[in-house]
């Protein structure tokens, strides 16, 4: 049957766009791909959704050639189960410089109109930092502050890390507009972390699978601490350049790594604390109107307190 998995279920698809340092990891090694009631035909690590939905020009974009492309690997596979596709970068990555999740996101209604939508979000401060920390690893050079500043930026431009790309609320409002509020789930991270059964049952509600009641919560990837981070930094500046796309880490890139953690230890933990404080501060000194502003929209969509969870409202 066209466009049907014969050795499938119901053939349901659940898309997981985002957002990046949300929990993706986890939900990808722990949850997606553990779970039998899962499919995978095109696993995160090949990054074919990206090719697909992100980088193809809408010249030689064909909704339908990449269905059945999709069908046919999942065909391939000749196993029952959901079919998942996860992706943080479909909503976009500032690192990377993509944006457009709103292009991405009517493409995938083109492509998985029966769809579900999981959209996983985090505290916006938390979040800047967090992907800037990504940033300084890969050998970025620029502190925090100008990262995310808006200050001195022209009409037409923006900071390496654009403010729109924290408006959650449209990104949200726009899945829900292509596919309906009962097809997309909205999760802070913040729920995994202070009641993780509670993150895991909406979860598993949404889907259809008790299966993902179950799954441990742990760590995939342990962020750095703040004061690693800066001295990396300074090593960036002084030894390397800034390094994207590349899979493969250097021996330089790994002496980087340990030496910065290791001072870092050194530090006292009071030092941590000030410059995380420090440094919400100064994104939310130019971002608290805008976050603001978007995260009552974004209350919408979301069952749980945004204000209790630390993110920012009017």
């Amino acid at each position: 049957m066209e466009n049907q998995v014969q050795s499938g279920d119901d053939g349901k698809i659940l898309v997981h766009v985002g957002y990046p340092k949300c929990a993706s990891s986890w939900l990808q090694s722990s949850v997606f791909t553990q779970a039998a009631a899962v499919v995978t035909p095109w696993p995160t690590v090949t990054n074919e959704v990206i090719e697909k939905f992100v980088w193809l020009s809408d010249g030689n974009f064909d909704a339908a050639a990449v269905r059945q492309e999709f069908f046919d690997d999942w065909r391939a596979i000749g196993r029952r189960g959901m079919a998942v596709v996860s992706h943080e970068v479909l909503v976009g990555n500032p690192i990377l410089g993509i944006y457009g999740a709103d292009h991405v996101a009517e493409r995938i209604s083109k492509v998985f109109p029966e769809a579900r939508i999981l959209i996983c979000v985090r505290e916006q401060a938390s979040l800047a930092h967090s992907i800037w920390c990504e940033y300084v690893r890969r050998g970025g050079a620029v502190p925090f502050e100008t990262f995310v500043s808006r200050e001195g930026v022209g009409t037409g431009y923006r900071s390496m890390c654009a403010p729109e790309y924290f408006d959650f609320a449209s990104v949200v409002a726009k899945y829900a507009e292509l596919f309906g509020r009962d097809r997309v789930l909205c999760l802070p991270v913040e729920v995994l972390r202070r009641a993780p059964q509670e993150f895991s049952r909406r979860l598993a509600e949404f889907c259809g699978h008790d299966e993902f009641r179950n799954v441990p919560v742990d760590v995939v990837y342990p962020g750095a601490g703040v004061i690693s981070t800066e001295i990396r930094r300074m090593f960036n500046r002084a030894f390397r350049p800034l390094s994207v796309g590349r899979g493969k880490r250097s021996a330089l890139d790994g002496m980087f790594g340990r030496v910065s953690s290791a001072l870092g230890k050194r530090m006292p933990p009071s030092f941590e604390l000030k410059r995380s404080a420090r440094a919400k501060a100064a994104f939310m000194s130019e971002m608290r109107l805008q976050c603001s502003e978007s995260n009552l929209r974004l209350q919408d969509f979301v069952e749980f307190s945004l204000k209790e969870l630390g993110y920012a409202m009017p």
